[in-house]
């Protein structure tokens, strides 16, 4: 181990305290620290054990911050966690604990942007479906949409 594995220790702390990251960021940032893999090994199973690093919390805080703030559907959030290298379990697991209320709030307000976006122009209700889409959220769930409002 380096001589200065406390600093490395004590960095890797504050990187994974300062907000959620993916577990693919941390190690991301171990190998740029130049780490060793049995240092990272290391240091892996200390920040897991302290809980500095879990990959669940990490999937809900994403996908709760991609409905709230950002209004995208399961098919997004399902493909960015993909992307982070979350577990198929995690990510299925997290997908389904999603609150169906804020989920189907987050929908109505997309798609009343969405409508507002798109209004008086041609094909409004096609533009509006395929933008709901491209944001993830399901076609079952397009069913609720009303062609007459847009």
């Amino acid at each position: 181990m380096p001589n200065d594995w406390t600093s490395i220790r004590r960095s890797l702390e504050y990187f994974c305290a300062r907000r959620e990251r993916a577990p693919s960021e941390v190690r991301r940032r171990m190998a740029e620290l130049g780490l060793t893999e049995v240092e990272v090994q290391t240091l892996w199973e200390y920040l897991e054990r302290e809980r500095y690093v879990d990959e669940h919390r990490y999937a809900r805080a994403f996908a709760n911050d991609k409905v709230r703030l950002e209004r995208r559907g399961r098919q997004h959030i399902r493909q960015a966690l993909r992307q982070k290298g979350i577990s198929a379990a995690i990510i299925e697991q997290t997908l389904n604990d999603l609150d169906p209320e804020e989920y189907a709030t987050a929908f109505r307000q997309a798609l009343a942007q969405k409508r507002r976006h798109y209004a008086g122009q041609p094909n409004a209700s096609l533009k509006v479906r395929a933008a709901l889409f491209r944001a993830g959220f399901e076609p079952e769930l397009f069913e609720q949409i009303d062609d007459s409002e847009t």
